[in-house]
């Protein structure tokens, strides 16, 4: 009789616990996440075309991203995992050694699985030698540079389980440096910057680097762009000893251990131009009276750090997280005299997968290409980003491209006659496309487009067709 009444009681404590999560969201929902991502919304049992069919399945979304104090069930099962077997709960998080957590995106790069192939580091390459040609096309200077990843810089506190790939296994980043200098771009190597000291300069808990890394990378950009004269030993330093990263906040959203930071307080050496502006903005504009000079800065995540540093070297500065970067725009409105592109290794496709934003130069005529049958295919849309461009990508044979082969197209409206360059494109249909922004206020009307390839052995023309522009229709823009 005991031992019935011991299982019964034991059964209702499962249940009442199993059902807290539950009963519990009308006063206890959960309304924000660590994880960088947005949360699922409460599904309707209706939709225009009728009965949801996936309610169901979006109601238990729902309830995966809502159940009453969620953050603390998440803190308890990943301390449980990381404890035990010594794994993330959290799919985004890996558990390291010695309290180290890691970003999973990471892990391809650090193994050297599903690294880029050739082709597309040379899409990447060209692409971001055009972006340097637009930039010095208004007299300015441009300067590439690339955060490495966690992992590639400390990689002694990842798990055993993940083996890290061999020497003679070249990275993204790797095989990327020698194109990039090919191409003339001013390419500012990180890598070799923070192994030349012994110090750390990344967070145990974060996935970025201090604020001592900042500085550093503040230093060797600034000193790129020719500035001598705004050194941060200039302003104060402010030690944080409770810095909470955004792994930890991940892993352990209600426990994590806080750390030491210290950063520069430039603060009070710039204006903030745009209202409500934090690190985290899309778009930022800073003013400094007693600087010269203006940057227009790309950045990621990586760069919340940097810009109070740069926004105090700068007289105007322009920050932002946009891609892809819509530069002819800002070049346009801002005419800034320093573009800086900050990228992390991580997100190195980017540059193949979302091209910068200008309409692509004129180039020499090409003649006497061979005409080659395929079964090249181009879209015309406008472009979203910029309501002044025209949009026209396509993709040729994967046969008939080298890993450097360039592709070009013809344009002839009326009796005008350009030859273009192209961006390079990567998307989930290979590495062998292309995109054509052009100026609608010079391509009016039915143009005549032809797309040519540059191999070794001379010129092929793929493709010719025609195209009538005023067809792309009008879109929606966002500034």
């Amino acid at each position: 009789m005991k031992n019935k009444l011991s299982s019964v009681l034991f059964v209702c404590a499962f249940l009442v616990i199993c059902l807290v999560p539950f009963a519990c969201m009308s006063f206890a929902k959960s309304d924000t996440t660590s994880e960088n991502r947005a949360l699922a919304s409460f599904p309707s049992i209706k939709t225009e075309d009728g009965f949801n069919t996936a309610y169901l399945k979006q109601l238990g979304e729902y309830f995966d991203d809502h159940f009453a104090f969620r953050s603390y069930f998440v803190n308890a099962d990943s301390a449980l995992q990381a404890k035990l077997f010594k794994t993330s709960a959290v799919e985004r998080a890996v558990i390291g050694k010695n309290g180290w957590l890691y970003y999973s995106d990471t892990l391809d790069n650090f193994t050297g699985q599903n690294l880029l192939s050739d082709r597309a580091l040379n899409n990447i390459s060209h692409n971001i030698g055009l972006l340097k040609d637009y930039v010095e096309s208004f007299g300015a200077k441009f300067i590439f540079t690339v955060a490495p990843n966690k992992n590639t810089l400390y990689p002694e506190n990842m798990p055993y389980y993940y083996k890290k790939a061999d020497a003679s296994v070249l990275s993204n980043a790797e095989k990327l440096k020698p194109l990039l200098i090919e191409n003339g771009i001013c390419y500012v190597d990180l890598f070799e910057l923070f192994k030349s000291t012994d110090e750390t300069l990344y967070f145990e808990r974060d996935s970025h680097w201090n604020g001592r890394g900042a500085a550093l990378v503040y230093d060797a950009l600034i000193a790129a762009a020719g500035i001598t004269d705004k050194p941060l030993t200039d302003f104060k330093t402010v030690t944080d000893e409770n810095y909470i990263g955004d792994l930890g906040k991940m892993v352990y959203p209600e426990s994590t251990k806080g750390e030491t930071n210290v950063t520069y307080d430039t603060s009070e050496s710039f204006t903030l131009l745009t209202e409500k502006a934090n690190e985290e903005s899309p778009w930022i504009m800073t003013e400094n009276k007693n600087a010269s000079s203006s940057l227009l800065m790309y950045r990621d995540s990586f760069g919340n750090s940097l810009y109070p540093l740069f926004a105090s070297a700068f007289q105007k500065a322009y920050f932002s997280k946009a891609t892809p970067y819509n530069i002819q725009t800002h070049m346009t409105l801002y005419a800034a005299e320093t573009v800086i592109a900050e990228k992390v290794e991580r997100n190195l496709s980017d540059f193949a997968l979302y091209p910068p934003v200008f309409a692509n130069r004129e180039c020499e005529p090409i003649t006497g290409e061979t005409e080659v049958k395929s079964d090249t295919e181009v879209k015309m849309t406008a472009c979203e980003t910029n309501p002044s461009l025209i949009e026209f990508t396509g993709h040729v044979d994967k046969d008939l491209i080298e890993d450097d082969s360039e592709i070009f197209a013809r344009v002839r409206n009326g009796d005008n006659t350009v030859c273009l360059e192209t961006f390079a494109l990567s998307d989930e249909d290979g590495d062998n496309g292309f995109k054509l922004l052009t100026d609608s206020s010079v391509f009016q009307g039915i143009i005549e487009l032809e797309i040519i390839i540059k191999n070794k052995d001379g010129f092929m023309k793929v493709y010719a067709n025609t195209f009538d522009t005023s067809e792309t229709g009008d879109l929606n823009y966002e500034q």
